[in-house]
């Protein structure tokens, strides 16, 4: 049989009015219910049997009878903390927060007014290369934000438009630990891409740096402006419909062309050396086999030309910062096939 004892605080000396406890038929204490002076309550249930992975629960109600928390304490040494918004001036209708044995929060689920969720979880344990990660879902359990913070500050975050209402379908964006954008991958409706990079650090000399995909995921185009103007600027045929496979311009500070190329489908080499100024190295015959042109920004284009057939390519171009770094090669092979190397935009930005 239960039995049960209710202590009164006549002395006014603790937050509550009455404490009532419940002993099970072996005298085990397993209930434990408190009105508080504010005239709320809490209940307290004690797993005495130990037929659950839980030590102790405690319900917290307000005035009017609302939950208002909800604390459970594992066995383990973990607890979670439920929190209601029952005044309802909060975006969420309740919080639960996870802590581990130590006592350190290492998830909080956030359930919104409007249906959807919010869970976080934290890198409590230093095993990842995150701190946080957090994911919202709608009302159908979608995931339609993603965000991360690294352990160096910076973020990332990934909207998603499961609703259809953008022409993009997926849209990153990332943050150095500053919190400047520096990065934007925009994937579209229609299986092609965009990536965006800023040199918010103005380390490099461009300010700048935009790639197109097309739905295969090649790059279709690439454009770099620079830092005092100009641009330089490379269109691929990626989709095969063209005489070219792909062409080339850079453009001086003043927008005037400054050299453009076009590599055919057969690997022939179309120049137009516009306006920059070129320096040149001839050989016997008078033929070119190497010029040089500053385009400004401390930007220089060399080209190769093996006249002598001395090389297992017939042309050879290289792109240099002003640091004398390669940006951009390209060589067209005498196979006729073209090979590049790019310099990722963020080896750039270092």
């Amino acid at each position: 049989m239960t039995t049960q004892r209710t202590i009164h605080d006549v002395a006014d000396t603790t937050p509550w009015l009455t404490q009532t406890l419940t002993y099970d038929d072996d005298g085990r204490l397993f209930q434990r219910d408190f009105v508080l002076d504010n005239h709320g309550s809490v209940h307290v249930d004690y797993d005495v049997a130990g037929q659950d992975d839980w030590s102790k629960i405690t319900f917290t109600y307000d005035a009017e009878g609302r939950l208002e928390t909800k604390e459970t304490n594992f066995d383990d040494g973990a607890r979670n903390v439920t929190v209601h918004d029952v005044d309802g001036t909060e975006a969420w209708q309740a919080l639960t927060i996870a802590y581990d044995d130590a006592g350190q929060r290492y998830r909080v689920d956030s359930f919104l007014d409007d249906g959807g969720k919010i869970i976080a979880t934290y890198d409590v344990a230093s095993t990842e290369s995150w701190t946080k990660q957090s994911f919202t879902f709608d009302t159908s359990d979608q995931v339609t934000f993603q965000a991360t913070d690294f352990d160096d500050g910076s973020r990332s975050t990934v909207q998603y438009d499961v609703a259809g209402l953008e022409d993009w379908k997926q849209l990153t964006l990332d943050y150095d630990a500053a919190g400047q954008l520096y990065r934007q991958l925009t994937e579209h409706d229609d299986g092609t891409g965009t990536e965006v990079f800023q040199d918010v650090c103005d380390a490099a000399d461009w300010s700048k740096y935009a790639v197109s995909y097309d739905q295969d995921g090649h790059v279709s185009q690439r454009l770099v402006t620079f830092d005092e103007g100009g641009a330089a600027s490379m269109r691929y045929d990626t989709a095969g419909s063209e005489s070219w496979v792909v062409q080339a311009r850079i453009a001086l500070p003043d927008g005037q062309l400054g050299y453009g190329a076009t590599v055919g489908d057969d690997g022939s080499l179309s120049e137009n050396l516009g306006q920059a100024c070129w320096e040149e190295s001839t050989n016997e015959s008078g033929a070119v086999t190497h010029r040089s042109a500053d385009f400004g920004n401390g930007i220089t284009l060399i080209v190769d030309y093996d006249i002598a057939n001395t090389e297992s390519w017939s042309v050879y171009a290289v792109l240099y910062d002003s640091e004398n770094q390669p940006l951009y090669s390209a060589g067209i092979y005498d196979d006729g096939h073209l090979d590049e190397t790019v310099a990722a935009p963020t080896d750039w930005m270092v």
